[in-house]
């Protein structure tokens, strides 16, 4: 099996035992809207969740040999940001909105440090007391970034005002509150949105964040920190 003895990192993810019937539910919720109401691919948006480490750093770097004790710089560093990533089933990539904490948007990184990436549409609000994200967070994340591609999409492709969009997110307690799910129904009737199950992201196929950008975003955040250090300081 290629497996050897290794010091564990987190704690294992628990997996609900009924999965698979959970995992079938969602995907034929899916199916059903996406039937039902001829919903495109590009029109099929999945979103979740990261942290992302103000400086990443890596497990590993250069000593020399025998040393007993490595020293890492920057390895107490625990803060965050949380990045709301979205992307439709035709591949397409929504800006992502960035989620620092603070009250205001004195609390944002400087406005010269957020030009490029402003410039490619991402959005950098302040989440109040912590990174996570909130109930208006998650609004002015649908208004200011789900809407603009919605309607966008409905422009390139002809498709008439009445279309209906299908939205994938996780059980998060801010998803799944009364208050988000009335303001979604009483102001975007044409968003559907699908649960994926609590436990499950990393085994719903049709999750592909959990499993593909996600992954990809964790995978390049060290290595281009280092570039991005390098270059500037």
């Amino acid at each position: 099996m290629q497996w050897s003895l290794r010091v564990g990192t987190r704690a294992a993810q628990k997996t609900p035992e009924d999965w698979e019937d959970k995992c079938e539910d969602a995907f034929l919720r899916v199916v059903y809207h996406i039937q039902l109401h001829k919903i495109p691919a590009s029109l099929v948006i999945n979103a979740d969740q990261t942290g992302v480490s103000l400086l990443p750093m890596g497990n590993k770097t250069y000593a020399p040999r025998g040393s007993k004790q490595i020293p890492i710089l920057g390895k107490e560093e625990k803060r965050q940001f949380t990045a709301m990533v979205a992307s439709s089933a035709s591949g397409t990539m929504l800006p992502i909105q960035c989620i620092w904490s603070g009250k205001t948007a004195l609390s944002l990184p400087q406005k010269d440090a957020r030009v490029e990436s402003e410039s490619r549409g991402n959005r950098w609000v302040p989440g109040g007391d912590s990174h996570w994200s909130t109930l208006e967070t998650m609004k002015q994340w649908v208004i200011d970034v789900l809407v603009p591609y919605i309607e966008r999409v409905k422009q390139e492709e002809g498709l008439p005002e009445h279309a209906m969009v299908l939205l994938l997110i996780d059980c998060w307690s801010v998803h799944r509150s009364e208050a988000f799910l009335d303001w979604m129904k009483r102001e975007h009737k044409r968003i559907r949105i699908v649960f994926i199950p609590g436990g499950c992201g990393w085994i719903s196929r049709f999750s592909y964040l959990g499993l593909g950008l996600l992954s990809l975003l964790r995978h390049r955040e060290v290595p281009a920190c280092g570039r991005w250090y390098s270059a500037n300081l």
